[in-house]
């Protein structure tokens, strides 16, 4: 982005401000706050957002919604992936009602963001997704949009629709009926009589762990938001089974919690339905004890003792062997990983691993594999001409491989399973599928849902559910990851991201090409469980599946490997740094003879100074074709000449 781009950026902050609008500056990328409070930080403070924009030169407006910006909106979501089109959706809504030339903005997926002032008379807006109807979303109190002129990573701009008509009107009556709720502090009884007695109790209960839970979800730090809202969405949905609570109350209070701490809405319901979903299972009342447990947390957020602990002692623990589906490669109740480049075989290599487990095959070391089911997803492979191909290829039993393609939320929206939001739904699922035994994740960042796998907080907080997942429904996890882009010196830095993807996984392993050879190496890494198991060989075949599909498979080899993973990243790295040197060697050899020939002399001394050896420029030379011709006759005038061939 340009000085003269980020100034423009910086201006439209402080004149949004200066109509009294609460802005802060959110992630190109995410579209997250980049403040420490998230919505909270918002602001029309000029200085503060002058800091702001030093500080995140390329963020992106957001503009609170709700009574202290004096405004909110309706998003028109359009999405093909999805089936949204919400400007659709709501040409049908309109049809043909009072609806007045409001300020609107264009995102930039196609959609629109109407603007309207906060409705006088004490009304409520609250935030919602497709209630309205598909693609029509709502954001009111505690809320936020993206507003021009923000840019987001990818280049693309938010617009105004027409500058011209920049004034914010009031909403028809007709719409603020279907968005105004009433609000939600207090549940009241029925009647008029007075509030005493057991049912009071009840209720001023709720409100209490209500509040507390909302408010610990409301100030939860980067990194700990989404695991703080599941938290509370578990806590809470046991209050919500054992009738202390209402739903609707309940997910209302959470939804304006976690937009304030800062969540993507796309995140928020996820997390919540996983929450509740797990909550539904225990149903509890006041009489259960909450009082001790909610002062336990409150305690445990100060630094303070708890009132309780789980211990056991190691004589009472009885010794359980690892249990494997391939010995010394892939546990049962574990997660294993495999690293490595595109294209060298870790999505074949998993498929051949549940092949083999859907017919009980032999191992390519020896050993047979368990019988059972693969749970299985893919985000980068279509099913139809990659996924089954591939399959029918290795030689599986196709009945004995499911592929889960998406998650279905109320109301029938699809979206991409996420590991934060959906290892409570998976868990119900799996009860319909008693018999998996193995869940392959290709890739595991495709489904790590909105945090940055860089940060080693918000990794551990999708990771360890996991862990827990693997362990208590005694399946074995398989994740697929692809490498960082600059080569690793280390062989535990071979994976994306942070290194708590190496941490949490209890193997890991790498696919790397063997130097010298047209075969591929599965290196192991790490095993927390034992010794490492040898590397094996491998190639890539081609066979011909049913519909006269090529399709390729792995191909196992039985010769030795004497390479460790660390021997071949180094192997790796320095064919990569030769590669650029002489990539540089070349560029240097066509822009000096781009204007003619030259004295041989005087390019090695130039080449000299630039750091090109004399064995990479003739490596260069000769790749490149490049003429040697005698120029000067004989003479001690005379040289040896480089050019261009013609």
């Amino acid at each position: 982005m340009t000085g003269a781009r980020q100034s423009e950026i910086l201006i439209a902050a402080l004149d949004l401000a200066s109509f009294g609008w609460q802005v802060f500056p959110c992630d190109p990328q995410t579209k997250r706050p980049k403040t420490k409070h998230g919505l909270k930080d918002a602001t029309t403070d000029a200085a503060l957002i002058r800091q702001w924009w030093s500080t995140h030169p390329r963020a992106m407006i957001g503009v609170r919604t709700g009574p202290e910006s004096g405004l909110w909106a309706i998003d028109l979501d359009r999405d093909p992936d999805k089936g949204l089109d919400g400007i659709a959706a709501w040409a049908d809504l309109v049809n043909g009602q009072e609806l007045p030339q409001t300020i609107t903005s264009r995102t930039p997926r196609g959609g629109l963001h109407m603007l309207f002032a906060w409705p006088p008379h004490g009304a409520d807006i609250r935030n919602s997704a497709s209630k309205i109807a598909p693609g029509v979303d709502c954001r009111g109190r505690d809320g936020y949009l993206i507003l021009p002129p923000s840019r987001r990573a990818d280049g693309r701009c938010y617009q105004w629709n027409d500058e011209s008509a920049f004034a914010l009107h009031q909403a028809p009556a007709w719409l603020l009926e279907r968005v105004s709720v009433q609000p939600h502090a207090k549940v009241r009884s029925e009647g008029n009589g007075a509030d005493h007695g057991p049912d009071h109790k009840r209720r001023a209960y709720g409100e209490a762990a209500l509040k507390a839970e909302c408010d610990r979800v409301a100030t939860a730090p980067q990194g700990r938001r989404n695991a703080e809202l599941h938290r509370a969405a578990c806590r809470l949905g046991e209050l919500v089974a054992g009738g202390v609570l209402g739903e609707a109350q309940t997910r209302a209070a959470l939804e304006d919690a976690a937009r304030a701490a800062g969540l993507d809405q796309n995140e928020i319901g996820p997390t919540i339905e996983s929450g509740f979903a797990k909550g539904f299972t225990e149903p509890r009342g006041p009489q259960d004890g909450p009082q001790q447990r909610t002062n336990r947390h409150q305690q445990d957020a100060r630094g303070g003792a708890a009132s309780a602990f789980i211990t056991r002692n190691l004589a009472d623990v009885t010794p359980q062997p690892v249990s494997w589906l391939w010995s010394g490669r892939l546990a049962v109740g574990k997660v294993t990983m495999i690293a490595g480049d595109p294209g060298l075989g870790k999505s074949q290599a998993s498929i051949d691993i549940a092949a083999r487990l859907s017919c009980a095959a032999m191992w390519p070391d020896g050993g047979r594999a368990p019988c059972g089911r693969t749970l299985l997803l893919s985000a980068e492979d279509s099913l139809d001409d990659t996924v089954r191909p591939r399959a029918e290829a290795a030689g599986a039993d196709l009945a004995r491989i499911t592929a889960l393609t998406a998650t279905v939320e109320q109301g029938g929206k699809r979206r991409t399973f996420n590991l934060q939001a959906d290892l409570g739904r998976l868990a119900v699922f799996m009860r319909t599928l008693p018999d998996v035994i193995c869940i392959i994740v290709d890739p595991i960042t495709a489904y790590m849902g909105m945090i940055d796998s860089h940060r080693t907080t918000d990794v551990r907080a999708v990771l360890a559910p996991l862990a827990d997942f693997a362990a208590t429904h005694q399946v074995a996890v398989l994740a697929i990851s692809h490498p960082p882009k600059a080569a690793p010196a280390k062989a535990m830095h071979a994976v994306t991201g942070s290194l708590a993807f190496v941490a949490f996984a209890r193997m890991v392993f790498i696919a790397v090409e063997e130097p010298g050879s047209d075969r591929r190496l599965l290196l192991p890494v790490k095993n927390n469980l034992g010794a490492l198991a040898p590397g094996l060989g491998f190639r890539l075949a081609q066979r011909t599946t049913s519909g006269a599909i090529v399709a390729s498979h792995v191909e196992w080899d039985s010769a030795p490997v004497h390479m460790t993973a660390g021997e071949a990243l180094t192997v790796a790295a320095d064919a990569a740094k030769d590669a650029g040197a002489l990539h540089e060697a070349k560029a240097f050899l066509v822009t000096e003879l781009s204007d003619g020939a030259r004295l041989v002399a005087e390019l090695q001394a130039l080449a000299e100074k630039l750091g090109i050896s004399q064995r990479t420029l003739e490596r260069a030379k000769k790749l490149l074709g490049i003429r040697s011709e005698r120029h000067g006759g004989l003479a001690h005038s005379g040289g040896w000449e480089w050019s261009l061939p013609a």
